[in-house]
C-alpha cells in the first residue's frame, strides 16, 4: 500500500497492449493515469484512516518510552549518589 507501487501496478496494465497501434496504446495509458489517480485517492485515504485510528496507540507508545528512559536514567543517578555515600 504505498503511491509507488500503485502506480507501477497501473502502468503495467499498459505494457499488457502488444497492439502496435496508436490507438490501443493512448487507451491503456489513459486507463493507467485514471488507475493510478484512484489507486492514489484509495492509499490516502488508507493513510488517513490508520493513521488517526493509531495516533492513541503512538502516543501511549511514545509515554511509555519516555517514561522508561526516565526510570533508567533516575536508576543510573541513584546508583551515582549511592557510589559517592560509600
Amino acid at each position: 500500500m504505498s503511491f509507488a507501487g500503485a502506480a507501477q501496478r497501473a502502468f503495467r496494465l499498459r505494457r499488457i497492449t502488444f497492439n502496435p497501434a496508436l490507438l490501443a496504446n493512448i487507451l491503456m495509458t489513459l486507463l493507467a493515469v485514471v488507475l493510478t489517480i484512484v489507486w492514489w485517492a484509495v492509499v490516502a485515504g488508507w493513510y488517513v484512516i490508520f493513521g488517526l485510528l493509531l495516533v492513541p496507540y503512538r502516543l501511549l507508545r511514545r509515554g511509555s518510552r519516555k517514561r522508561k528512559a526516565e526510570a533508567l536514567r533516575h536508576r543510573e543517578v541513584m546508583e551515582a549518589l549511592n557510589k559517592q555515600a560509600e
